[in-house]
C-alpha cells in the first residue's frame, strides 16, 4: 500500500508548505535560454530575447538549466544557420553572439607574433643493439 503521506510532502521543504522545485510555464514562442537567465535574475540585454528556441517538441522537466540555455541555442543555430553563444558583455549582462560574425573590438597594432615552422631532421643511422638469442 502507498505511504500517502509521503507523496503529499514530495518536495515540501521541511514542512513549510514551500516546494524545491520551480516550474517555468512556457506560454508560447520565444527565447527559452533568455526565460531562463531572467528566472535567475541574470541580467540578459535586449537584443538576446529574440534569439534562442522554445524546445517546443522536447521534454525539457528533467533538463537543469544550462541545459536548457544550450539546446535553446542550438535549436536557434540549426533554423537561422549559424552557430550561437552565450557571452558576457562589458555592462555585465549576458549576450548571445553568432560566432565569427562579430569582431573582437581589438584594433590598432598587433604588439607580438608568433613564429611558426616546420623541422625535420633526416635520419643519420640506425644502432640496434642485443645479442644473438
Amino acid at each position: 500500500m502507498p505511504d500517502e503521506e509521503f507523496w503529499e510532502s514530495y518536495g515540501d521543504i521541511e514542512g513549510t508548505g514551500r516546494q524545491i522545485f520551480e516550474s517555468i510555464v512556457c506560454e508560447g514562442q520565444g527565447s527559452l535560454a533568455a526565460r531562463v537567465l531572467n528566472f535567475y535574475n541574470i541580467n540578459c540585454s535586449n537584443s538576446s530575447d529574440s534569439i534562442g528556441g522554445d524546445l517546443t517538441n522536447l521534454d525539457i522537466k528533467h533538463m537543469d538549466a544550462m541545459q536548457i540555455v544550450k539546446q535553446s541555442l542550438m535549436e536557434h543555430s540549426a533554423i537561422n544557420d549559424g552557430m550561437w553563444e552565450p557571452i558576457v558583455n562589458g555592462e555585465g549582462e549576458v549576450e548571445f553572439k553568432d560566432i565569427g560574425s562579430y569582431s573582437s573590438g581589438v584594433e590598432g597594432h598587433i604588439y607580438h607574433q608568433i613564429q611558426t615552422m616546420d623541422y625535420k631532421e633526416e635520419c643519420k643511422g640506425v644502432m640496434i643493439t642485443g645479442r644473438k638469442p
